[in-house]
């Protein structure tokens, strides 16, 4: 009994086309045919032959070795087109319209550290669209053929933020959004390595594997140099506050040392005046003498209690002088 070399279905006596996928009949030789019958019988899978010179062709080729036939149908799997029609649905269904319209419960933060502030908070909202995604994720399972699970790798791969996942809150999210988006990239994340270690398995020896296993390291690369940028921009937040604290702190003292300085001068005046009997010149210096250049508590009280002891000092002189 013949079989179609497209999709693997009998073909009945006569038939010029295969009533069920609609390709053109192929005339394969005698010495493959009992060997192609017992491969579409025992084996799952598609079995990929040529269909212009009935050769045995690899995957991932978009055209024959043999005859040069041009592939026109290498496309993924219906499970994997469902797959992602699912997502699909889900993101432009009322519940997604309705909760992108919806104000955040959480203020935007434009801190990049804003992730350290949800590790402590624990008070997420995971929106109905992030749980339906999660679960269409968790579910599906890893595709059998390496054409599958290089387009799944792929899909993965794009749908994986390195910066969300090296723990930095870019574009200023709310924390809940930053959340919703950590746990799908999770999701992901976890299929990616579920789909490299079944292909590692079933073909890691297979020349076509090296395509998969880049795909990995490349977005296994992006993450980890991702991650590196939190410590990295946190040191250079530390250091920029302590220069800053420094140059205030410099900035300060000179401004205490010049106000100090400048009070001790009208000390001196002060005396002079008393010398000179001049008391009413004396007092008005001698009110004069705040502290006010820094906050520092002791310098200010420090020096209210020599302006009030000068001026007390002063008024007995004036008196006993009987100016």
């Amino acid at each position: 009994m013949p079989y179609c070399v497209n999709c693997g279905h009998r073909l009945r006596e006569g038939d010029s086309f295969c009533a069920y996928c609609g390709s053109p009949r192929a005339i394969i030789p005698s010495h493959q045919q009992n060997n192609e019958e017992k491969r579409l019988i025992v084996n799952e899978g598609n079995i990929h032959i040529c269909p212009s010179c009935s050769a045995k062709v690899n995957s991932f080729q978009t055209n024959c070795p043999y005859c040069g036939h041009e592939f026109r149908d290498v496309r993924p799997s219906s499970a994997l087109k469902e797959f992602e029609a699912k997502l699909q649905r889900v993101q432009t269904s009322k519940l997604s319209i309705s909760e992108r319209n919806s104000e955040p419960v959480k203020v935007n933060y434009l801190n990049p550290f804003s992730v350290l502030e949800a590790e402590i908070q624990k008070d997420h909202k995971i929106t109905g669209v992030t749980q339906e995604k999660l679960k269409i994720i968790e579910s599906f399972p890893i595709p059998n053929t390496k054409e599958d699970i290089t387009e799944f790798m792929i899909l993965a791969s794009s749908n994986i933020d390195p910066l969300v996942l090296g723990g930095l809150n870019a574009g200023g999210r709310s924390l809940d959004n930053y959340y919703n988006s950590l746990e799908l990239c999770k999701a992901w994340k976890v299929k990616m390595d579920q789909a490299y270690k079944k292909a590692k398995v079933s073909f890691g020896n297979d020349p076509d594997f090296y395509k998969i296993e880049n795909i990995y390291r490349e977005t296994n690369k992006e993450i980890s140099s991702k991650g590196k940028l939190r410590p990295m921009i946190l040191i250079g937040i530390i250091v920029a506050f302590l220069l800053l604290f420094g140059i205030f702190g410099l900035f300060e003292n000179r401004k205490s040392e010049k106000q100090i300085e400048e009070l001790n001068n009208t000390v001196e005046q002060i005396q002079i005046d008393i010398q000179n009997e001049d008391y009413d010149e004396a007092l008005i210096k001698a009110h004069s003498l705040h502290y006010d250049a820094t906050s520092d508590y002791k310098l200010k009280n420090k020096w209210d209690d020599q302006r009030e002891a000068l001026i007390e000092m002063i008024e007995e002189k004036k008196e006993e002088s009987g100016k």
